[in-house]
């Protein structure tokens, strides 16, 4: 039975009328092998990924990771990359644990919800770091402050998805209480939640390592 084979009997088995595009679903069991494989001698965070968690956590924000990717690869990649002990296990929300994926808003609202910043008010002074313009999608529909990354691809593909658009992660250090043009203090972020954004590559793959929201 090949891959697509498997994945039509569980969604037979298991009832999961919401698997609508079967072969999609097949193609990403596929990638998340190859990746493994890729990975195997670790990855790197891009820099400036522990210091803008550190930074978040010093303002007294909440800090989470809200990635697409599978549970095992998300752990994989943080201990890898030594960002795992800085972050609440409780913390780390992956697409598995939620209905739909992005570019619906569905796993950061689960990781505001961790975070205890559930109400549409909470996750407005929310601020997500992000480099995927589905990512971007699904924190501006949750409600949040979108910033985006140019780590994966260029400025003006993520530019209409995003508040707010910078190099890489190094040009937020000593920026976050500072992020909201316009806003005041109480309107800022109180919390971090992180995000694919903080991409690394290592073995020529794309490897997630951290990010940030509130």
């Amino acid at each position: 039975m090949d891959v697509v084979g498997c994945v039509e009997h569980y969604k037979r088995r298991h009832g999961r009328d919401d698997w609508t595009d079967v072969p999609a679903i097949a193609a990403k069991e596929v990638k998340e092998v190859f990746y493994e494989k890729l990975t195997a001698d670790g990855i790197s965070a891009f820099d400036g990924a522990a210091d803008i968690i550190k930074e978040a956590q010093a303002l007294g924000w909440g800090v989470a990771v809200a990635s697409s990717g599978a549970p095992s690869k998300i752990a994989r990649n943080l201990g890898s990359s030594g960002l795992a002990p800085l972050l609440d296990p409780e913390h780390i929300v992956s697409a598995a644990y939620v209905r739909r994926g992005k570019p619906a808003p569905d796993v950061y609202l689960e990781a505001l919800r961790r975070l205890g910043a559930a109400s549409p008010r909470s996750a407005a002074r929310a601020l997500v770091i992000e480099d995927a313009a589905h990512g971007l999608a699904a924190a501006r529909a949750a409600g949040a402050y979108a910033v985006a990354v140019t780590t994966s691809l260029p400025a003006e593909a993520l530019a209409p998805h995003a508040d707010e658009v910078v190099g890489g992660l190094r040009d937020l250090v000593g920026r976050l209480a500072a992020l909201r043009p316009g806003g005041t203090a109480a309107d800022r972020p109180r919390a971090a939640a992180g995000v694919e954004a903080a991409k690394g590559v290592a073995a020529g793959a794309e490897a997630e390592a951290a990010g940030a929201v509130s």
